[in-house]
């Protein structure tokens, strides 16, 4: 079928004075009319795994056995394992209950893991950024050098002039209090 014949079965509108016999009108008798859907063709059709069709109340029981199914073999592994007592369920039952452990805990020079442990987490911030090792100086802000800072002070030694004056100041408050005479 060439584009010309396309286009004039398509709108009617033959510009070619032949007729095409290829295009027959159908009689209105072959053709149906919808009719409106019925409540059982409507319904969402359910399947078992085999492809058989099966009705709301059967999908429904599937559904119930299945899930007794689940709940029975659950019970099942939890009284086999209460009545094996495995030391993998001691294990995380003292996980639990373990208290934490701190770097400044004198009992923990018994155990080397759990200092190793800690020393390695002592130097991650909270977000888990790592942070500097070594002493640095102190800041207005008490803003943490971050962990690829080299060790040199930069600063033009303003803050160690505001630190000095503040110091000096709450010295002085201290020995004007003290000696004072009491009367």
């Amino acid at each position: 079928m060439s584009l010309q014949d396309y286009l004039d079965s398509r709108y009617g509108k033959s510009k070619s004075k032949k007729k095409d016999k290829s295009l027959k009108q159908r009689p209105k008798s072959s053709i149906q009319k919808p009719t409106k859907p019925t409540k059982l063709e409507n319904a969402t059709l359910y399947r078992d795994l085999s492809g058989n069709v099966l009705s709301h109340e059967e999908m429904l029981e599937q559904q119930r056995q299945k899930s007794q199914q689940e709940k029975q073999k659950a019970n099942e592994e939890a009284e086999k394992l209460r009545n094996m007592n495995l030391p993998e369920v001691t294990q995380t039952v003292t996980k639990r209950v373990a208290p934490p452990s701190y770097v400044d805990d004198p009992l923990l020079a018994f155990s080397p893991d759990k200092v190793k442990s800690l020393q390695r987490d002592r130097y991650v911030s909270q977000t888990g950024r790592k942070l500097y090792r070594s002493s640095f100086p102190d800041n207005r802000f008490s803003i943490l050098p971050g962990y690829r800072w080299d060790g040199i002070d930069r600063s033009n030694g303003w803050e160690q002039k505001v630190f000095k004056t503040t110091a000096l100041r709450q010295e002085k408050k201290v020995l004007s209090y003290t000696m004072q005479d009491d009367y």
